[in-house]
């Protein structure tokens, strides 16, 4: 009954919450993948192309390649910065808005993946800002970034500390 009540509260949020339970979920195999590729492999797939999955894929360390689903409402103005790759997009085959990875070389190789959730849930707890899931090599986990401003996307030097989720 509760169930039904919230989704006739608000479906849109309900759906977004379970969008980004998705985004979250991904994030945190990614994570786990690439942990895995770095163990075997002494460092992270290249950034070069946008066939990152593919290399974790074709490494085993990943079944299939993973599509963010889409937006319910207006997807994120920004994608992945140019120095970064990305999936080829979300599941309903919109492009630009896939999971991102980002990977800072020597002297040390860290890496981070990451995607913009959509749901007042977590956009709420960044008081107005920007939410995103993210994994870092860094900190060994998958947590909840907040920008610091609306334009701001996570990078190593900004996300030194995640909050649980």
């Amino acid at each position: 009954m509760a169930t039904i009540v919230l989704l006739a509260v608000n479906p849109g949020e309900q759906l977004a919450r379970g969008r980004d339970a998705n985004r979250v979920s991904a994030i945190s195999q990614l994570g786990r993948s690439l942990e895995r590729y770095y163990t075997f492999n002494i460092s992270y797939p290249p950034i070069n192309s946008s066939n990152w999955m593919q290399t974790l894929i074709n490494a085993s360390e990943l079944n299939t390649k993973i599509g963010n689903p889409g937006y319910g409402g207006t997807a994120p103005a920004e994608t992945c910065a140019a120095n970064n790759t990305q999936t080829v997009g979300v599941s309903n085959g919109t492009t630009g808005y896939g999971y991102c990875y980002r990977r800072n070389g020597s002297p040390f190789d860290l890496s981070i993946t990451y995607v913009q959730l959509e749901s007042n849930l977590y956009n709420k707890q960044c008081s107005g800002y920007r939410a995103w899931v993210v994994w870092s090599s860094t900190l060994a986990r998958t947590g909840l970034w907040c920008s610091t401003s609306s334009v701001t996307e996570p990078n190593q030097a900004n996300v030194t500390s995640l909050l649980a989720f």
